[in-house]
């Protein structure tokens, strides 16, 4: 912004022309924060590293409900990945899902992976209730989720 004023630009141009930037560098460096965790369990097959990098994240950002149900879910999926179901489980019956939402799906992937869980610990039941009563309802959003919606049903 001091470069612009400097350049005799309008201060309150300068102002817009800087948050314009500053907000442009924030999703971009987001982006590529989250491709390289998703990398971790997607491409690389870590999920050891997937869930450290969560763990992290936890102490960084943990405090706030909201961000700590969607920390849950994240470990949950790397120890799903790992194949400590169990605790897994506990883990996504410890959120509470009133900070999860339809819009952005986090409530889907939370109630796909408490399917997962409940399949591969033999409650079928309970997944089969889930999946009836839960999943029919939400819409997958983006390719990522309809991918995972594909897996389940198969």
């Amino acid at each position: 912004m001091l470069t612009l004023v400097y350049l005799d630009v309008n201060i309150i141009l300068s102002f817009f022309i800087t948050f314009i930037i500053l907000m442009i560098s924030n999703y971009i460096a987001g982006y590529i924060i989250y491709t390289i965790r998703n990398k971790a369990i997607d491409s690389d097959c870590d999920p050891e590293r997937f869930i450290k990098m969560f763990e992290k994240l936890e102490k960084r950002r943990g405090k706030e409900p909201r961000i700590k149900s969607v920390l849950a879910i994240n470990r949950a999926a790397g120890l799903i990945a790992l194949g400590d179901f169990q605790i897994a489980k506990d883990y996504l019956e410890g959120i509470d899902t009133s900070y999860l939402s339809e819009k952005n799906g986090t409530y889907l992937a939370y109630t796909i992976n408490l399917i997962l869980c409940h399949y591969e610990l033999g409650e079928i039941e309970k997944a089969e209730i889930l999946y009836e009563t839960n999943l029919v309802k939400l819409c997958p959003l983006g390719k990522r989720l309809q991918k995972s919606v594909e897996i389940l049903i198969g």
